[in-house]
């Protein structure tokens, strides 16, 4: 606070930005992501996940949760949110992806996009992935990175200390906007998203990001993994924290 400084505030064009910066930074600089989030700042939102305790948060109406899945980010009025969407996917495509990585083929990557909310909240199997797609390991790989770098989706990878239970080394993939996750399925009102298979993976995907935004903004490494034993279907949560370890089924 007794030093005078200075903010640049960019968008996903950080990387170009320091490229063109040729003084010595080192030492003399930070780097601050903040990643995108739909709650609002209220007193709950700045106490700890562990120390936030449900029954002071306020209840929620079923239609409000909906609204929330389906809107995300965009936060729009009624029948503004596809277009909302369509320009923010038009725009990070054509303006956005060419400054991060070269992607030749704009419409696979958006199929790619599409097909990739099948995964969310689950496994992410880069080689079938590939497969169904027709593109090589090494592309799918690098599309997915450009996607984390991008803050559009989340890898928690599995839990590494061993306790003699064999894990699986697949990490799960969370979307952190359940509204693109809605759009990109085409789910259009508070109706289909209750029937629609992927409702539960959308909620889980808010739950987890919810976590990761909380240690990420206050200045930590997201200390979360999965636990996932070979013999069992569903992954556990895994927040390790210095003195102890939960768990979030």
């Amino acid at each position: 606070p007794e030093q005078m400084v200075h903010f640049i505030f960019t968008s996903s064009f950080s990387i170009k930005i320091l490229n063109c910066i040729t003084d010595h930074l080192s030492g003399l600089t930070a780097i601050l992501h903040y990643v995108p989030t739909c709650w609002n700042s209220n007193i709950e939102n700045q106490l700890s996940p562990i120390d936030c305790k449900i029954k002071n948060m306020e209840a929620k109406k079923e239609s409000d949760l909906f609204d929330i899945f389906r809107q995300g980010y965009s936060n729009t009025i009624e029948g503004k949110k596809d277009r909302y969407y369509g320009n923010w996917l038009q725009i990070y495509m054509e303006r956005d992806l060419p400054r991060i990585r070269n992607i030749e083929n704009i419409s696979d990557f958006q199929y790619f996009l599409k097909k990739l909310t099948d995964y969310n909240a689950g496994p992410l199997n880069m080689a079938e992935l590939a497969r169904t797609l027709g593109l090589s390991l090494n592309t799918v790989k690098a599309w997915v990175s450009v996607l984390q770098e991008s803050f559009i989706i989340t890898l928690i990878k599995p839990f590494r200390k061993n306790y003699g239970i064999r894990l699986k080394k697949t990490p799960n993939i969370y979307f952190h906007d359940p509204g693109l996750v809605t759009y990109l399925c085409e789910i259009t009102d508070n109706k289909a998203l209750k029937k629609h298979p992927k409702l539960i993976g959308i909620m889980m995907s808010l739950v987890v990001n919810e976590l990761y935004r909380w240690y990420h903004h206050s200045e930590n490494q997201p200390p979360i993994y999965l636990w996932n034993p070979s013999d069992e279907e569903e992954s556990v949560l895994v927040l390790e924290t210095v003195k102890n370890i939960y768990l979030f089924d």
